[in-house]
């Protein structure tokens, strides 16, 4: 091939390589496509729309997803946690507050002057109608924790029918009756896993814990 064709061919390979060929890395990529709430019915795991309907990953209308923790669940209809009418729900009394004195003469509540007993007695619902009954551990102090003595029912039930606690004072003789309490849980309550309960003047404060039955 003459040396001056052989260069015009050459020119026009170039070229149409600097035209973008197939060889051109100097194309822009694809445009990436997001999670939006335009584009997503469910929820958004980084730029991936899914679903939004099991218990690990929850949300509608394009939110980023949420596990559902606790006694709660994911509302398939509404892709919304919410609480999970059926799960059986642990109740535990987990720690309460007395006064220093027995309020009903002022006295210590033991005669050495040492801290009271205090025992929480726990009765739940059942389907059966006969009421669960249940012990926290023996704890000496004006600030009593504990983590055994539970009872468990289903949740739909606890939302109809009350639990009831009673906090005792051991004693070597007869056990005092600190102060008795019926409490219908709520919604809210389920949701947040916890209760905040008081009997004054002598339990300033006792918080019962809810979590999903083992």
């Amino acid at each position: 091939m003459p040396r001056i064709l052989f260069l015009a061919v050459l020119s026009v390979v170039l070229l149409g390589a600097d035209e973008g060929g197939c060889g051109d890395s100097s194309a822009p990529p694809p445009p990436l496509v997001e999670c939006t709430p335009e584009s997503c019915a469910g929820c958004c795991q980084g730029t991936t729309c899914i679903p939004g309907n099991t218990t690990n990953a929850c949300g509608n209308s394009g939110i980023y997803c949420s596990a559902c923790l606790g006694l709660t669940t994911c509302d398939v209809e509404r892709r919304a946690c919410a609480p999970d009418l059926a799960a059986r729900v642990a109740i535990q009394p987990a720690q309460a507050t007395l006064s220093t004195q027995d309020p009903n003469d002022n006295l210590d509540w033991d005669v050495d002057g040492s801290a009271p007993d205090v025992v929480v007695e726990l009765r739940c619902p059942t389907p059966s109608g006969e009421p669960l009954v249940t012990r926290t551990p023996e704890v000496s102090s004006w600030t009593p924790q504990w983590t055994a003595g539970e009872c468990a029912a289903p949740a739909a039930l606890l939302l109809a029918q009350p639990i009831e606690l009673k906090v005792l004072d051991i004693d070597a003789l007869v056990d005092d009756e600190v102060g008795t309490i019926k409490h219908l849980l709520t919604l809210e309550e389920l949701t947040a896993g916890k209760v905040a309960l008081s009997l004054p003047p002598a339990i300033p404060s006792l918080t019962v814990t809810l979590t999903r039955a083992r």
